[in-house]
């Protein structure tokens, strides 16, 4: 080899090196700096978010989400030439509080939601284990924190400005233990209004209410995570898993 050949091999070599260090970089998604948002509308616990909706008549009975064993998971997926240096994450909703008010056939039943966002998690083990094998790498610490800043940021969920994501609704259809819910969600200060199907199972003094659905982060004005021109991303696309058990509220 020609010291002109090894020079630009040298130089060839160096050169993907620093790629793959910049993509490694970004990985964990990393914090970047957000110019700052001035025309955000900061959101309180009195914008409707309380969770409390109340009975109009005899007939219906009010249930009390039970924060102990009800969760909500959120599922991101990478995207971009690079997908292979990043992870799929998994963020977890433990904190849940809110209302059913319950009719006699279940139809017309109504509920309200709240989940703070500061108190999501992400990448929880044994969640990732319970996940599909899409879920089957393993972020490191690091990553996981900085995917965690990111999405409280202001390039993410905002949770400074926008701390609760509140969820109101009821059920339009019922067939057997299904039925059809018209969703109100408010995210990230944007509304919008779904349709979602669920399961729901009662026993004595359990309620159990569980679906899936999936919803695109542009539609509450959030831009999905990218660098690199898009060549490492998060998709648009997320899918929310809910499992949400209740309790006769006796107060």
């Amino acid at each position: 080899m020609t010291p002109s050949n090894a020079r630009s091999l040298a130089v060839t070599t160096m050169q993907k090196a620093g790629i793959i260090l910049l993509v490694l970089v970004f990985v964990g998604c990393s914090q970047i700096d957000a110019p700052p948002v001035t025309s955000a509308q900061t959101q309180t616990a009195s914008d409707g978010a309380t969770g409390l909706i109340a009975p109009t008549s005899a007939n219906e009975q009010r249930w009390r989400i039970d924060p102990r064993t009800s969760m909500a998971l959120i599922y991101t997926y990478k995207g971009g030439k690079l997908a292979r240096f990043g992870h799929n994450h998994v963020i977890a909703a433990h904190a849940l509080t809110g209302t059913v008010i319950l009719t006699e056939t279940v139809s017309g039943s109504r509920f309200a939601l709240t989940i703070p966002v500061s108190e999501l998690s992400v990448d929880e083990a044994p969640l990732r284990r319970r996940a599909s094998a899409a879920f089957d790498s393993e972020p490191s610490p690091e990553d996981i924190a900085a995917t965690r800043t990111n999405m409280l940021g202001e390039r993410g969920l905002h949770a400074s400005a926008f701390p609760l994501v509140t969820i109101t609704g009821s059920v339009i259809s019922v067939d057997g233990e299904s039925a059809q819910l018209e969703v109100l969600m408010q995210i990230h200060g944007q509304q919008r209004r779904l349709q979602i199907p669920a399961r729901y199972s009662r026993s004595g003094r359990d309620l159990r209410i569980v679906g899936d659905f999936t919803m695109q982060q542009s539609d509450f004005g959030i831009t999905p995570f990218s660098v690199m021109l898009g060549a490492l991303t998060v998709l648009d696309e997320v899918k929310l898993e809910f499992d949400l058990r209740a309790m006769p509220n006796e107060t």
